[in-house]
């Protein structure tokens, strides 16, 4: 496949070249992904909603390959790895909503932060890391193994522990345990794919989200903190961090899911080009 061959070369270059170089390499050869029909369908879908029915294929096909450019620049993070460790520092990272997470910086309450495939999740991971100490990072494991590998490799250089969700079904039981200890959990909101979880509204049509992060929430009576990070124009990262949200305040999971998709909803509006959705979201639309 162009896609999966492209992404293995895009993710050796960022082992080789400066920062700088493979960056402005992987911008230039992702949207080589969109030759591949099969993502191309996927990112033309999504765009379709994203833009809305009145939308020209023209507007459509601009946004589908500046998703893959997104792409290319998260790919390169990944690849860099132990080399953006200095950004955890960084003055230059701007966040907004810093008064959100600061009463959770410095005690040991549970935590769920709850975040898209957006801007960069690797580097997400890497800075909640530095804040709140080891994080737990659910994710489900790559078919192929190739990504999951790599991947694993460049989070061993921080606190990070990788718990699949698709790899026992007691997995469940290992997050309550540290959420009710003090740990933190990063969870992405698209954790459900196809035709797992269950329908919410999004974007005007019918989208499937698991459950998960709001039914973790109501078992161990933790917030969850819903937290982005995206690109700013100069190349830097904004980090938005949203009010916590309470599972006392909702009176389901369910209830709790459907705020927690509106959120959603309003950042993938908001940078539809840094959403890392390549495959079709909207199941009726595919």
């Amino acid at each position: 496949m162009i896609s999966r061959a492209l992404a293995k070369l895009l993710l050796f270059i960022t082992r080789i070249l400066p920062a700088s170089w493979a960056r402005w390499l992987a911008v230039s050869l992702a949207p080589w992904v969109y030759l591949h029909p099969q993502a191309r369908k996927g990112l033309l879908l999504n765009a379709r909603h994203i833009l809305g029915e009145d939308s020209s294929q023209e507007e459509r096909e601009i946004l589908a390959k500046n998703v893959l450019r997104s792409f290319g620049r998260a790919l390169a993070d990944l690849g860099l790895g132990g080399r953006l460790r200095h950004l955890a520092d960084s003055s230059e990272i701007e966040v907004e909503g810093r008064e959100n997470i600061e009463p959770f910086l410095n005690n040991d309450q549970g935590l769920i932060s709850v975040s898209l495939h957006m801007g960069s999740y690797e580097v997400a991971c890497m800075l909640l890391s530095e804040r709140r100490g080891e994080v737990a990072v659910v994710y489900h494991r790559d078919p192929t193994g190739f990504f999951e590998e790599f991947r694993s490799q460049r989070r061993g250089d921080f606190p990070i522990t990788e718990i699949a969700i698709d790899k026992s079904p007691y997995f469940g039981v290992e997050l309550l345990e540290r959420l009710k200890s003090g740990g933190t959990v990063l969870m992405a909101g698209e954790l459900a794919a196809g035709t797992r979880g269950e329908a919410f509204e999004f974007l005007g049509g019918e989208a499937n989200f698991s459950q998960w992060p709001t039914r973790l929430s109501h078992n161990a009576n933790v917030p969850i903190l819903p937290s982005f990070i995206v690109r700013t124009p100069s190349g830097g990262f904004k980090i938005f961090i949203e009010e916590p949200m309470f599972p006392k305040d909702f009176n389901s999971p369910r209830e709790m899911m459907q705020e927690l998709v509106k959120v959603f909803e309003v950042y993938v509006q908001r940078y539809p080009d840094q959403w890392l959705m390549v495959r079709p979201f909207w199941p009726q639309s595919s």
